[in-house]
């Protein structure tokens, strides 16, 4: 006669469960993409980059005619702020600029 085998098969063992998916390993060339998805800046973002850093002086006029003065203190994709001279953050959007420059920087 055939011995049967009185072995019990743990179903949650995942050395010996062929029920579970195996997991898809990511390609390292894959793995480095998505550590190195942070977005490029833009042109004019480069130039607030470096305002932020300095400490400068940036003049904006928007295009309803007025000027903002002051540092910019951050700025993203689509709005940028501003701290003018009396300590007053002003948040603007990009698309309300029509010109920005810089000014001599702060000593």
């Amino acid at each position: 006669m055939h011995e049967q085998n009185n072995r019990r098969v743990n179903i949650h063992d995942k050395g010996h469960n062929t029920l579970h998916r195996p997991q898809r390993l990511q390609r390292p060339d894959q793995a480095a993409q998505k550590k190195q998805a942070r977005r490029q800046l833009d042109s004019h973002e480069h130039m607030l980059l470096a305002s932020k850093r300095s400490g400068t002086i940036m003049t904006v006029s928007l295009m309803n005619g007025a000027n903002v003065s002051g540092i910019v203190t951050d700025f993203d994709r689509y709005s940028f702020t501003i701290k003018d001279g009396s300590g007053v953050e002003v948040c603007m959007f990009k698309h309300a600029v029509a010109t920005f420059r810089s000014a001599a920087p702060r000593v």
